[in-house]
């Protein structure tokens, strides 16, 4: 089970952690140790490298806890004793312990922790049932069966404990989660509301409806549960002080009282409480689908962030009963308030599917004739800055400003390079998500072109995909791709046949080309939904990864942008900061950027009038270096070679016409070909000619034959010019002999 960590606390970005199996970098010095406020600085130094740990995840789990990032799970408990107890001492009370810890360590004071492994993560709803759960763990652990036990630091969920020494099993294992689980219920028994009954209804609506019944109404103090004043509801009442607010209704010790406890229905009106439990019973089953062709509801839970989940009927019923809707039959055994919700879902909110339809708001969504889940409404791209964004070292971030300076070459790529996010970037902060071409980055080892894909644009669109087995066509499935805005992959998804690259290449085109795609999760029926994402594929400049450029022909050209980045160690960004350093650092500056993006203008000589939003870049260099890597190249040199002799031979000829096979032969007539033809196939000549037609690389047109052939037609080159001779003088017809 994963801890989470920093390095020191200045820092607010968490990474997953074993603490246990942590070594330390740094040496920590006698002064550190036995200085208390010397080792709080050095907790608090920027430049420590150490590990401060904590066993409860936030609901940002690369953030540290707070007000706005509240504790969502507990993967275990750290209990700090502030004293100096001898390790016998301490490994007998472990051992009078019934549930014993997994672990435990010497902190750098000489203090002792121990430090317990849960089997399967605790929900808590928040940083206040984190708490009340904490305070109910100190008793069924035993906490407090050695001295010095710092409840207060046990109990705060914000906490981070600084590592000490050497980490010890005590052969304990893993926290069972039958405990854990049974304290969870009686923590929330009394923490939440207990279920309702059908005059109970939210105690926030009681105020308003009271005082709408009661004009005279007033109260001495805040109204809420436990508070005292007068039985306002009882006419003949004159006491001041006689009825005690409860949860579910009044208390009244009146003397003018029928009763002692008076339920809300009794003093809001039976007929409102029914009408509004009938309102509720709406409200309970809003955002829950039920799709019949598998017999699964698709929800939003508590601990699903804000996603639907799939849920099975004990489930929903569950749920319902959790909001407050009763099982109990009704009047004349009808329907009790639970199967009305469930027939209300099941005839009013059916769909046909649930998928994610990336920057879409909408938890439902109307799509080629069907009704479908929203599976990511909750998505957006980061939120920019309310600060205006400025490039630059002196702007509001320069870390990131000095990646792009230098990451192409030419540096006269970088304005094309952001038009291109910018507009990808807009129209999804929009909500309004628009197609856009694929990018290709191409440069050395260590230039930052993965740095750039998948952690600055996959953070900025919501997160990244590695789409490589889909991009090569090795798995059909890839549902789980959908649910990312940004998708990548790098030269290595490849294998060195032709038939992969080609696949490639159309896998990517259709990809582009097409924003409906199918949606196919395994054991599912597939549909097709609409994604409108970015691809951005990686590459070093060697003879295998160039291969993966497309040849661009008129189907192609604008559908992908190809970018050159620096191509030696000396162009390589020399500022790079450390992996966790950097990643920090981009998180801060990354909301200035988007600021940037959206308040910047694209210049007018990089705005498309394609669908794509902005005019395609290819980088000239790389598209040179492309098309002689290809086996389109071997063809086309081939095919250049064949010609030139026959110009030779036909110094008076025109054109070439004729069909692949033609071709073929009149090469293989030349024995110095023979090296050449050896290979050669007429299916794989065909293809290439033809490819090296569009891309502009052999000038030559093709025709059809009634005969179906299909007959290639060269034009002799200028630089080759036709050599016109005179025709001897015609001899006397008559004159045999000669």
């Amino acid at each position: 089970m994963p801890f989470f960590a920093v390095q020191n606390l200045t820092l607010l970005t968490l990474a997953p952690c074993s603490p246990w199996a942590f070594t330390p970098t740094e040496t920590i010095t006698p002064q550190i140790r036995f200085d208390k406020e010397e080792r709080q600085r050095w907790y608090r130094c920027q430049t420590t490298r150490h590990l401060f740990y904590t066993a409860i995840e936030p609901w940002n789990p690369n953030q540290r806890l707070s007000k706005d990032n509240p504790a969502i799970r507990l993967y275990g408990a750290v209990g700090d004793f502030d004293a100096k107890i001898p390790d016998a001492r301490v490994l007998e009370v472990i051992e009078a312990m019934k549930i014993k810890p997994t672990w435990w360590e010497r902190s750098l004071g000489g203090g002792v922790r121990l430090v317990w492994v849960f089997e399967r993560p605790v929900p808590v709803d928040n940083n206040e049932f984190c708490t009340a759960y904490l305070e109910a763990l100190v008793k069924l652990l035993g906490m407090n069966m050695l001295p010095a036990f710092d409840e207060a630091a046990f109990v705060d969920p914000s906490r981070l404990y600084c590592i000490g020494d050497t980490w010890k099993a005590t052969g304990a294992g893993a926290v069972g989660y039958a405990d854990l689980q049974a304290l969870l219920v009686r923590v929330a028994e009394k923490f939440h509301f207990k279920v309702n009954t059908e005059t109970q209804v939210p105690f926030d609506v009681v105020l308003p409806r009271i005082k709408d019944l009661y004009p005279n109404f007033s109260w001495p103090c805040e109204f809420k549960p436990e508070t005292q004043g007068p039985s306002f509801w009882i006419a003949e009442s004159t006491s001041s002080a006689s009825a005690i607010v409860k949860q579910d209704g009044m208390f009244t010790f009146s003397a003018h009282a029928a009763k002692t406890f008076y339920p809300w229905s009794d003093i809001l009106g039976a007929d409102w409480v029914k009408d509004f439990k009938t309102k509720s019973l709406f409200k309970a089953t809003d955002n829950i689908y039920h799709q019949s062709e598998r017999g699964v509801y698709h929800m939003i839970r508590p601990w699903s962030k804000g996603r639907f989940v799939v849920v099975q009927k004990d489930e929903l019923v569950e749920y319902l009963r959790d909001c407050g809707l009763s099982n109990k039959a009704g009047p004349g055994g009808s329907q009790s308030e639970l199967e009305k919700a469930r027939s209300y879902i099941k005839n009013h909110q059916g769909c046909d599917g649930a998928a994610p339809f990336l920057y879409n708001p909408k938890s439902l969504v109307e799509f080629n004739g069907g009704t479908y889940v929203n599976l990511q409404h909750k998505l957006r791209v980061m939120q920019p800055s309310k600060e205006l964004g400025v490039w630059g070292k002196d702007g509001n971030f320069p870390y990131l400003s000095a990646i792009f300076d230098h990451l192409l070459n030419p540096r006269n790529q970088l304005d094309a390079l952001q038009a291109w996010a910018r507009y990808a970037y807009r129209h999804a902060f929009d909500l309004n998500p628009m197609p856009g071409q694929a990018l290709f980055l191409a440069g050395t080892a260590g230039c930052g072109k993965t740095l750039i894909a998948q952690i600055v644009f996959g953070t900025i669109f919501g997160g990244f995909a590695d789409a490589s087995s889909w991009l090569t066509g090795q798995s059909i499935f890839g549902s789980e791709l959908y649910y990312s805005g940004i998708w990548c992959a790098d030269d290595t998804i490849v294998g060195g046949s032709q038939a992969d690259l080609d696949k490639f290449h159309a896998m990517l085109k259709r990809l582009v080309a097409n924003q409906n795609h199918l949606f196919h999760k395994k054991h599912n029926v597939p549909f097709l939904i609409e994604w409108l994402g970015r691809c951005i594929v990686t590459l070093n400049l060697d003879f295998h990864a160039i291969q993966h450029l497309p040849q661009l022909d008129n189907s192609t050209a604008d559908k992908i942008s190809i970018f050159r980045c620096a191509t030696t160690e000396e162009e390589v960004f020399d500022g790079f900061l450390p992996r966790e350093e950097g990643y920090a650092k981009l998180m801060q500056e990354l909301p200035h950027y988007c600021s940037w993006l959206i308040n910047t203008e694209t210049p007018a000589e990089y705005i498309g009038k394609n669908r794509y939003g902005t005019k395609p870049h290819h980088e000239p260099s790389l598209m040179q270096q492309s098309r002689f890597v290809t086996r389109a190249a071997a063809c086309q040199e081939a095919v250049l070679t064949i010609l030139d002799q026959y110009w030779e031979e036909h110094p008076e000829a025109t054109e070439w016409s004729g069909m692949t096979i033609d071709l073929m032969k009149l090469g293989a007539r030349n024995p110095e070909n023979d090296v050449a033809m050896r290979s050669a196939r007429a299916e794989f000549w065909g293809r290439d000619i033809e490819t090296l037609r569009k891309i502009g690389q052999l000038k030559c047109s093709v025709n059809y034959t009634s005969g179906s052939r299909k007959v290639w037609t060269f034009p002799r080159p200028a630089e080759k010019p036709v050599s016109r001779t005179l025709a001897p003088p015609p001899q006397d017809p008559g004159d045999f002999s000669k």
